[in-house]
């Protein structure tokens, strides 16, 4: 009697001890894995496993390789802005060999009819394309790029004015109307993405650079063109193609710098949906 009690009281502890976790119980990790690894049936002593800060530090050979990364990097990072400021240099050069095409090669006093005026209407054309083409792809950008491209499709519009007035006295306020109403209105039915794709642009680096070129076109140019400033500093000697030249100039350094950050955002928010 007493050897079936003992008998009992070893299999009621055992089946006591062998009874499952509780459920609130959190199973180490590292147990786990070892678990899973030894479920086979076959007992292994698994080292813990190393985090790879640990392999980093333990790799020999990663110091170097990391060295060599870290120089290719820069290496590049220092040729494309080489290339970029490079690139900005010939973009502002360009104002002036256009003048000096008028001046000297065309012979012409740098008004409606000029290379000047001609590079101005090809610079806001190009950048009303360049968001619209950001509106056609990119539809987290529609909404702005649409009242962007509405904003520089009315200045060309308006450097159109002499042309126009040919046609209809009065038609380039007209289409500026049309076009403004109709961009206004389709940003304002969402507003919010309007406001975010605002947003975006201010963020980006672009948007210095656009800054920039509004500043000297729409402040910089119109101080600089004054009349009675070359005025009194020319005195007797005051020709008016001075003025025209230093005011035009002015204004296509303008457009040209609009055009690169224009350009520059068009081509970083598309490699951007590319990669999504």
């Amino acid at each position: 009697m007493n050897v079936f009690a003992n008998r009992t009281s070893v299999r009621a502890d055992n089946s006591s001890s062998a009874s499952p976790p509780a459920a609130d119980a959190q199973p180490d990790r590292r147990t786990t894995r070892t678990a899973r690894r030894t479920s086979g049936g076959t007992i292994r002593v698994l080292e813990p496993a190393r985090s790879r800060r640990q392999a980093h530090c333990l790799d020999p050979a990663r110091p170097a390789v990391d060295a060599r990364t870290r120089l290719a990097r820069d290496t590049r990072l220092v040729v494309r802005g080489l290339l970029r400021g490079v690139l900005f240099m010939l973009a502002v050069s360009l104002p002036v060999g256009i003048l000096l095409l008028d001046i000297k090669g065309l012979g012409n006093a740098v008004g409606e009819i000029s290379a000047t005026e001609l590079t101005q209407l090809a610079c806001l054309a190009a950048i009303a394309a360049s968001f619209g083409w950001l509106a056609r792809v990119s539809e987290p950008d529609r909404r702005f790029a649409v009242l962007a491209a509405g904003f520089f499709a009315c200045m060309l519009i308006r450097e159109l004015d002499a042309l126009l007035d040919l046609v209809a006295d009065g038609l380039w306020q007209a289409l500026v109307a049309t076009v403004a109403a109709a961009c206004v209105a389709y940003a304002a039915m969402d507003w919010r993405q309007a406001l975010h794709g605002m947003a975006r642009l201010m963020a980006s680096r672009a948007a210095l650079v656009m800054s920039l070129g509004l500043a000297l076109l729409l402040a910089y140019s119109r101080l600089l063109g004054m009349g009675h400033l070359w005025r009194g500093v020319l005195g007797d000697g005051y020709e008016r193609i001075v003025k025209n030249a230093i005011e035009e100039g002015a204004e296509l350094l303008g457009y040209t710098v609009i055009l690169v950050a224009s350009l520059g955002y068009l081509g970083r928010r598309l490699q951007r949906l590319r990669r999504r």
